[in-house]
């Protein structure tokens, strides 16, 4: 009977920890989407193409989703739902498919967490289980990410699901196991493609098992290649029902993008690994656990050599890779996080061990790994900067004033349209980029300019950055800066600068106004 309370108990507490992994993932459900008021179009910019195709091929009763940029298996996750969304008497709207996407994206990310506990129990035991779930279900870059409509958290699943069943194969020698592992590979990579990586820990799985022999293995490594192939097209067919789309698609994101980079965002961002470390995967995980992560990776040698080996085998690669490319968003590390709060959470459990002392420090560990989330929680439910910009123009505009922006095609809103709500915006005054000329030229009573711009992770030039700034300094004063989670606030995520993709709901507004007789 205690047995059994203590199971339910258990459970509960389980349940309870998902919940709120599930809640803390769509705290931003409603930010930033499209209301034909103060956003035009989801504010999040790659989240209309992640959604459009499900809507296509729901509409047009077809399993084509017309877009390759990444796997289809997650337009086919989005498609899924559909029905049941339009049967309850909701227009496929925009917004309304972005929400269906954001759930799509935290219930795959909120499935990670039980995925990458069970890993941890079976490698450190039940603390670093309990410890690894409560990192995950709080790290701040997983529970941003894990609410955008967008590729990574859904590909992230897979990830955690090869490499646990690549464990158990090690382990076990199961076959199930190899086909599981290998099937979970593929469908990572009809999610995102490079997240197919995670199949060199399959290979070393079969290489480290109990299964030895140069006979054994090869025929092993042709049956796991079959599985994840097959898994591959199950999740993306149209890579061959529609090849030359497909490869249209996936060629140009895998050889031309990666390289080319996204406009000037990382001119000043320097080395990449070196950006990773102290950029993408601080602002991921926070500073503390970051380095309880890197410390607690030290320390797998007390791991099997097997296993130790199989992680090892995805981890290296995995983030050698994103040293590689000149795309160096934040959300494409979010599969290779579960190895990082693994070690953090193996690390943890151990100090808990070490008497009340160690149990003190272990909480104040965990409360500084909270506190940025909360932070963002609070960020994400205030009003978005561009709705802030148009409330704020409505109080101080007067009348025959004009008001601009630098570049609104970028992150559209109602601000630079004319608008029955009592700001006429001339949107001739749409400034085409940091264009001084024009303020010059037009001298605009209100300006509204954004971080995307001036920040330190800009689609600018930094000389066109300082020019713009100090030429309007000349004429304009600076009247209000507004930011769900201002600038002050980001030391708690250390002294680097924030990623781009970070940004997006967190931008600074500033608004200048004209000096009379400048």
């Amino acid at each position: 009977m205690q047995r059994r309370a203590s199971h339910c108990s258990a459970s509960l507490a389980w349940f309870a920890l998902l919940l709120a992994a599930f809640a803390l993932r769509l705290a931003g459900w409603s930010w930033g989407l499209p209301d034909g008021v103060y956003h035009a179009v989801s504010l999040h910019p790659d989240e209309w193409n992640n959604v459009r195709p499900a809507r296509a091929m729901y509409q047009g009763s077809t399993l084509n989703p017309g877009f390759y940029n990444y796997g289809s298996l997650y337009s086919y996750l989005v498609w899924l739902p559909l029905p049941a969304v339009e049967a309850m008497g909701w227009e496929l709207t925009e917004a309304v498919l972005i929400r269906v996407g954001r759930g799509v994206t935290a219930l795959c990310s909120v499935l990670t967490i039980p995925v990458v506990a069970s890993m941890a129990r079976n490698l450190c035991g039940g603390r670093a289980a309990w410890i690894t779930a409560l990192l995950m279900a709080t790290a701040p870059g997983l529970c941003l990410h894990g609410g955008f409509a967008t590729v990574d958290a859904p590909s992230g699943l897979f990830v955690a699901l090869s490499l646990r069943a690549a464990l158990l194969y090690g382990q076990r020698g199961q076959f199930w196991h190899l086909a599981l592992s290998a099937g979970c590979a593929g469908l990572a990579a009809a999610t995102k493609y490079p997240n197919g990586i995670v199949f060199l820990a399959t290979l070393a799985a079969v290489w480290w098992g109990p299964l030895r022999g140069t006979k054994i293995v090869l025929v092993r490594w042709s049956q796991a290649a079959g599985f994840a192939v097959l898994a591959f097209l199950i999740g993306c067919p149209y890579a061959l029902l529609d090849m030359a789309a497909f490869w249209k698609g996936a060629s140009y994101e895998l050889f031309e993008h990666s390289r080319q980079g996204h406009g000037h965002v990382f001119d000043q961002a320097g080395n990449r690994w070196v950006y990773l470390l102290t950029s993408n995967l601080n602002y991921h995980l926070g500073v503390v656990t970051l380095w309880l992560a890197i410390l607690g990776s030290l320390a797998w040698r007390k791991l099997e050599r097997r296993d130790g080996w199989i992680l090892l085998a995805f981890g290296a690669p995995f983030f050698g890779m994103l040293g590689l490319v000149e795309l160096r968003f934040m959300r494409y590390a979010v599969p290779g996080l579960p190895l990082l709060t693994l070690a953090a959470g193996a690390l943890l459990a151990r100090w808990t061990m070490r008497g009340a002392g160690g149990k003190v420090l272990v909480g104040c560990c965990l409360l500084l790994h909270l506190l940025p989330t909360a932070l963002q929680v609070r960020g994400l439910m205030a009003l978005s900067f561009h709705e802030y910009a148009y409330r704020y123009a409505q109080e101080h505009w007067r009348p025959g004033e004009t008001v601009a922006e630098p570049f609104p095609s970028v992150f559209p809103a109602r601000l630079t349209t004319p608008s029955e709500l009592g700001v006429p915006v001339d949107p001739s005054l749409s400034l085409g980029g940091l264009q001084l000329e024009r303020v010059e030229e037009s001298k605009p009573d209100w300006l509204f300019v954004s971080e995307l711009w001036w920040g330190p992770r800009s689609l600018a030039p930094r000389e066109d950055i300082h020019r713009f700034i100090e030429g309007i300094a000349a004429s304009y004063e600076l009247r209000e800066r507004y930011s769900t989670f201002p600038p002050a606030w980001r030391r708690v995520f250390g002294p680097t600068p924030a990623p781009p993709d970070w940004l997006y709901p967190f931008l600074e507004q500033r608004i200048y106004h004209r000096v009379q007789g400048r």
